[in-house]
Order: structure tokens, then C-alpha cells, then sequence
């Protein structure tokens, strides 16, 4: 008992005697706040003090890089704490970059941001140091082994430090000498062309391409393509040995020399699938794998028939199939065997289909584009045109689209859809100037998305020196809910044909229209329609001389049915990149018309996607006028050739048969094709709008079948620009004929409002 109290009695006695804080000061801050300070600390009011917590708080204090010096005095329950804080940035300037490669503006105010260097900042000695390694080391992997970077520090009365870097960037070294050696199965120089860098080229050339500057970024880029290259043909033991790169004593040259190891090339051994793949059988399975037993093993060839198998399984509702392929290589007999796994998993259904950023779209606008419901299986391809079938309305700049998993739920997903919406209206009031139809008053309104119905209403009144017109016109693309075409409309025009380089005549027609269209299938519809317009004709000296039966009355009334199959699959309206879209059409007079016209219209386009984002596209029109009886054919409505929706670089309607006295007669067959290599403007910000192209126009206007010849073919080459505006696109173009004639009006230059690519 004596010896518990004794015990008790020391317990209590170092109890009483441990130093206890009552109270934690802090003197020398300004900037930093009391609070600060007090989260970083490990300490609190009322815990014990001792040397081993003094000095941990002091660690951490120094660790925040918020102060340059600290110290901790404890005195009859008082933690005072001195704080020399670290000084605050008072403006921060980096000068001297010129290469927009290395370092531009946008990129170092983003780096200065993430780095907390910016004014205001606290200052941190690491930091700075950090930045200026990092300025140092892009330098130098861009070629400027002669950089300098000079950093200048002042720090004022008031803890305030200001800071500038100079940099002197030098000459970026210049290859002199850029060799592979080790190559059997591809030359050399298929090689090289996998670099954006090497020798350089002929020097007028290379004064734009700066080829023959050193980068080890765009050397790396090179050495991961050969790779991929061997790889792909089937070396799977292919490797590039370290570099030898030599650079000259003043660091201005450099020579790069690339040893290749290309090892033997691979066969597929065996393939194998193993998993859960819906009985499905494997001869099928191998068919859309579409790799064989026997084959050179190319890497890419198995990718793509992996993920059409994968493709496949989405299309049967599983979303979350999992196509795994393991690869077992025999470095003796250079043999792959190839092991697919196929993990099905759960067979997937829509819960719900969320579309947001529509602010004027109607929602059952979009939602009749898609071709899944609530509930129903999922299927990756329909998901996909149901993607593609919304971007075409071209109401919208970007549609994106993500899938979730339902909360709750192994079977179930939810399809987010964002829209961001696209002016599809114009409405227009003023004075514009056309290289067709020279100086204009309009007002009009134009919306292809009436109110966000989906519904098309335009309706103008434009006065020309060439053309005067009113008109109206409507179309509803789902008239019945089943995607069927309601389209109605009035106009009165009147032409004043020779403000528009042919012969004289005025034209005044006043008529309606309507068609109603029905879909074939998701792509393709056929529409029927019929046109009936009063028309008035005056003929000018020229037509009244050499066309006397059609000058002779001047009032006929026009009834015309028109019917016409389309087809459309282009994945954008407006700038598509892959697809094709068909026309063709057939107007007939009828025997109520003072008429007996018949035209057949066919027109073709088509894109095909490049690398590099570029895109090719070939489009062909050829149309045919003539009557069923023994009548003359309209000249009004017979084809003329030439300007910026024909043959570039001949001047608008110069082309075609002509009457004795040279001026335009104008053909009934017209044949007009153009290949075009289109490209976006990526060096230029907000360019998205924006496109450039190289083309070629081939075509002809042939007076009649029997008449035709060789000889009335045109071509011409040139550079296009097209910019879709607020008001529409603009398309500008450059061109020089290659078949030309004496006599022919030639352009070089010319612009259009409302033409594109």
C-alpha cells in the first residue's frame, strides 16, 4: 500500500511539473494571416510543449516555403512564434523568346499560372528554380544548345521582390548529316519520310519547312513511327539502338546517326478464342477477326479486327464486352500464337436518354433523330447514326455524347447527349455587292430551324440590277411523324439577263411550288412535287433575232411535275469529312403547259478522309434539257458553264455553244466535275469555321447529243478558301486554266456569298 502511494505521489508530482501552452503568439506577419500560420502548426492551446514539437513546427513551417526564417520562444505558458515571411512577388517578366515552337506567350502564362509566379504570389525559392530547369531543358530538346536564361531578383523595403528572366535563345543547331543504317526491308529513305526533321532540302523550300532544325521532340516522334512500322509488318523484335547524335564544338551542327535491328519477321501460328462468346462460332468469329493462321502478324491488321469484333458485340446489346488478345511469340521459329479472350458480360438496355444545351432546339426535334428508345437494347451502330443523323440537321456546332451506368443497375445505362446550339437563322436588311448579280437591296428571313421545330422558313425580297424577286417557302421535315416532307412555297422573279454576262432577255415568272417527300431508308428519299408559274418573256435584239419562235408570245403558263431520289450520308452539313450524298431528279412539263420540257439533273459528292485532317472530295454533275415533241428547248433554262459553282477561272455563264454573232447560246447537256484536297486552317485560332482547299474542275456545255466534241472541255486548277460566316458562307478562289481556247472569258479571282466546300 505504502509503495502504491509512493507511486501516486511521483505521478502526480510530473503531472504538475510538465509545461502546459495557455497561450500561441505570432508577431511578423503582414501578408499571411494569423490563421494561416495556425493550420500549418502541429500544435495547439493546451497541449504539452517540449524541444521535440518545437522543432517539428519549425520543420513544417519552413517546408510551406511561405516564410524565409522562424523561431520559437516558450515562456510561462506562451509559445511565441517570430515569422519572417517570404516575400511576395511584385511582378514577374519573362523576355527574349522568340521561337513560338519552344515558348509563346499563352503557353508561359499557363506555365507562370500552375507555378503560382505570377504577381500577388508568394514567393518560392524551389519554384523559380523548378521554372527555370524546365525553361532550360525545352531549350535544349529544341535545338538551342546555345540558350541562355538570365534571371535578375530585387527585393524592396517593403518584402516586395520583383523578377526578371532574359532569355537569349542563339541559333537552333542545324542538321548536316541525318543517316539510318541497318535497314533490309524498307529502304532508307521510306524511312527518313517518317522524320519531320532531317538534311535539309532544296533551300527555298526549306527556308519555310525549317526542316533541317534539330529537335529531340520531333527526332523521339520519328523513332516511335519506324517503330510502329516494323512492328506492324510483323518485326516483333525490331529495336532502334541509342541514338548517335554528335554535336559540333560551337553547338550551331548536329549529325544523327540511327542503328537499326531489324530481327526476323513474324507468322501467325495458331488462333485461339476462349471466354464467353454467345456460342457464337468461331469460323465466324475469325471472319470478322478477318487475321489467319499463316499470315505475316501485323499489329494494326489485329487491332482493327479486334475492334470490329468488339463492334459486334455492342451491336448484339453488349456495351461492356471485354475482347482481350494475348500474344505468345517463338523466337526460334519467328511464330505467333495468338490467344483471344471474349468476356460478354451483361447484355445491356437504355433507362434513359438525357439531352442538355438545346436552349432552342424542342427536345422531340433530336429525339426523332435517334434510333433508340428508353428501354430498349443497346446497339453501338445505331447509337452511332443516331450521333450522326443529329449533326446532319446542322442545328448544332458539337454534339457529344457519353455513356453512364445506372446507378443501382448491371443492365441498365443512361445516354447523356449535349448539343451546343448553331445560328440557323438570318435575318438580313441592307446593301450588299455580289461578283453575279453586282449591287443588291435585300431583306429576308432565313431559318432553318423555325422556332426550333426543326422546320425550314425563308422568305426574302431581293432588288438587284440583275434580279428582282419575292418569295416564300416552307418545309416541315416530319410531317407525319414518320419523316415524311411537307414543302410549300410562292415566288415572283424577274431576271434582267444581262447583268449576268449572257444575252439579253427579261424574264418575269410568278408561280408556287410543293412536294412532299417520303424516306426509302435512313439515308435515301424520293419526293414528289409539281410547279405552276405564269411566265412573261422579252427578248433583247440578240435572242429576238436568233431565236424568233420562243420571242414571238410572250405570256405561257407553266405546269411541271418534278420528282427526285436523294441520298444522303455525309457525317457533317456544313464541312463533312467522310461520306456521299446522290441526287437525282426529273422535271417534266405537262400537256396543260404551253411547255414540253423535260430535264434529268444527276449529281454526285463524295469525301473521303485522309491523315493529317485532310479530306478529299470529288463531286460530278451532268444534266440533260430537252422537249418530247417538236418544239425548241427554252435558251433561258438551257445550262451555261463558268464561274464559282462551275469551272474556276472562266468567267460566269462564258462557256457553251455560241450564236454566229459570238454571244452565248447556251447547251442542253452539261457535264461539270471537280476534285478537290480540302484542309483546315489549324494554324490559325477559331478556325473551325474555316477551310482550304486545292482543285481541279473538268467539264463541259455541249449543245445538243449529237453535237458533242472533246473540244468544248475546260479545265482549271487553283486554291479555294471558304469561311462559313454569321451571315453564311464566303468562298473565295484563285485559279488558272489548264484547257483554254482562244476567245474564252478567263478570271483569276473571284468570290461568292453562300458557296463552300
Amino acid at each position: 500500500m505504502k509503495r502504491f502511494l509512493f507511486f501516486l505521489l511521483l505521478l502526480v508530482s510530473i503531472s504538475s511539473s510538465a509545461e502546459v501552452i495557455k497561450d500561441i503568439n505570432i508577431t511578423g506577419i503582414s501578408s499571411l494571416s494569423r490563421g494561416t500560420i495556425l493550420s500549418y502548426l502541429p500544435i495547439e492551446v493546451g497541449d504539452e510543449f517540449t524541444d521535440e514539437i518545437s522543432n517539428n513546427a519549425l520543420q513544417i513551417l519552413f517546408s510551406s516555403e511561405l516564410i524565409d526564417d522562424a523561431s520559437i520562444l516558450f515562456k510561462d505558458g506562451s509559445l511565441n512564434i517570430n515569422i519572417k515571411e517570404s516575400p511576395t512577388i511584385s511582378y514577374f517578366e519573362v523576355k527574349g523568346f522568340k521561337n513560338d515552337r519552344v515558348l509563346n506567350e499563352d503557353k508561359l502564362l499557363e506555365t507562370l499560372k500552375d507555378l503560382k509566379l505570377t504577381s500577388g504570389s508568394i514567393f518560392r525559392k524551389r519554384v523559380l528554380q523548378t521554372f527555370l530547369k524546365k525553361l532550360e531543358q525545352q531549350y535544349e530538346i529544341s535545338g538551342h544548345y546555345n540558350a541562355k536564361i538570365q534571371s535578375n531578383i530585387k527585393i524592396d523595403n517593403e518584402n516586395r521582390i520583383d523578377i526578371a528572366i532574359d532569355i537569349i535563345e542563339g541559333e537552333v543547331a542545324r542538321i548536316n548529316s541525318f543517316k539510318i543504317i541497318g535497314a533490309n526491308f524498307f529502304d532508307e529513305d521510306t524511312l527518313l519520310d517518317k522524320f519531320n526533321i532531317g538534311e535539309p532540302d532544296f533551300f527555298l523550300v526549306n527556308f519555310w519547312t525549317e526542316k533541317d532544325y534539330f529537335s529531340k521532340l520531333e527526332l523521339d516522334a520519328g523513332i516511335e513511327k519506324i517503330k510502329s512500322l516494323y512492328i506492324s509488318s510483323g518485326f516483333i523484335d525490331f529495336e532502334i539502338l541509342e541514338p548517335d547524335i554528335q554535336l559540333s564544338d560551337d553547338k550551331t551542327e548536329i549529325s544523327v546517326l540511327l542503328s537499326l535491328n531489324e530481327g526476323q519477321r513474324y507468322t501467325i501460328k495458331n488462333i485461339n478464342f476462349t471466354g464467353d462468346f454467345l456460342e457464337i462460332p468461331t469460323k465466324q468469329l475469325s471472319k470478322t477477326l478477318d487475321v489467319h493462321s499463316g499470315e505475316i502478324f501485323e499489329q494494326k491488321k489485329l487491332i482493327k479486327g479486334l475492334e470490329r469484333i468488339n463492334d459486334f458485340y455492342g451491336d448484339q446489346g453488349f456495351a461492356f464486352a471485354k475482347i482481350d488478345a494475348k500474344t505468345q511469340n517463338n523466337k526460334v521459329t519467328h511464330e505467333i500464337d495468338i490467344n483471344i479472350n471474349i468476356d460478354i458480360r451483361n447484355r445491356i438496355y437504355l433507362n434513359r436518354i438525357i439531352i442538355t444545351g438545346n436552349t432552342r432546339t424542342q427536345d422531340d426535334v433530336i429525339r426523332r433523330e435517334i434510333k433508340l428508345l428508353e428501354g430498349q437494347q443497346y446497339s453501338r451502330k445505331d447509337l452511332e447514326k443516331s450521333i450522326e443523323n443529329i449533326k446532319r440537321l446542322a442545328y448544332f456546332k458539337n454534339v457529344d455524347m457519353k455513356t453512364s451506368k445506372t446507378p443501382g443497375s448491371i443492365d441498365k445505362i443512361d445516354i447523356f447527349i449535349s448539343v451546343d446550339e448553331n445560328k440557323t437563322g438570318e435575318l438580313s436588311l441592307g446593301l450588299s455587292q455580289s461578283s453575279t448579280t453586282g449591287a443588291a437591296f435585300n431583306f429576308g428571313i432565313k431559318e432553318r430551324n423555325f422556332l426550333g421545330t426543326g422546320n425550314t422558313l425563308n422568305a426574302q425580297f431581293v432588288n438587284s440590277e440583275a434580279v428582282e424577286e419575292m418569295s416564300f417557302f416552307f418545309s416541315n421535315p416530319d410531317f407525319n411523324g414518320q419523316k415524311h416532307t411537307l414543302s410549300y412555297g410562292a415566288f415572283s422573279r424577274k431576271t434582267d439577263s444581262k447583268y449576268v454576262d449572257i444575252s439579253s432577255y427579261t424574264l418575269n415568272e410568278t408561280g408556287l411550288n410543293a412536294s412532299y417527300g417520303i424516306p426509302m431508308n435512313e439515308y435515301s428519299s424520293f419526293s414528289n412535287g409539281f410547279k405552276l408559274s405564269n411566265v412573261d418573256l422579252q427578248c433583247g435584239a440578240i435572242y429576238a433575232t436568233n431565236e424568233t419562235n420562243q420571242c414571238g408570245v410572250e405570256k405561257k403558263t407553266k405546269f411541271s411535275l418534278k420528282s427526285s431520289i436523294s441520298e444522303n450520308s455525309l457525317n457533317d452539313s456544313i464541312y463533312p469529312t467522310d461520306g456521299l450524298k446522290n441526287r437525282l431528279s426529273i422535271d417534266l412539263d405537262m400537256p396543260l403547259s404551253d411547255f414540253s420540257v423535260y430535264k434529268i439533273d444527276l449529281s454526285h459528292s463524295s469525301y473521303y478522309p485522309l491523315s493529317s485532317g485532310l479530306t478529299f472530295k470529288f463531286n460530278t454533275n451532268i444534266g440533260y434539257i430537252d422537249t418530247y415533241d417538236d418544239s425548241e428547248t427554252p435558251f433561258y433554262e438551257r445550262y451555261f458553264g463558268g464561274g464559282s459553282n462551275s469551272i474556276r477561272g472562266f468567267g460566269l455563264n462564258s462557256l457553251g455553244p455560241r450564236y454566229s454573232d459570238n454571244s452565248n447560246k447556251g447547251g442542253e447537256i452539261s457535264f461539270l466535275s471537280s476534285s478537290t484536297l480540302i484542309s483546315p486552317l489549324s494554324f490559325i485560332e477559331d478556325s473551325d469555321n474555316m477551310r482550304v482547299g486545292a482543285f481541279i474542275d473538268l467539264g463541259s456545255i455541249t449543245e445538243s447529243v449529237d453535237k458533242f466534241n472533246f473540244s468544248d472541255l475546260r479545265a482549271s486548277t487553283g486554291v479555294a478558301f471558304s469561311w462559313y460566316t454569321p451571315v453564311g458562307p464566303l468562298g473565295v478562289h484563285w485559279s488558272k486554266p489548264l484547257i483554254s481556247k482562244s476567245g474564252d472569258n478567263l478570271e483569276s479571282f473571284a468570290f461568292n456569298l453562300g458557296s463552300s466546300f
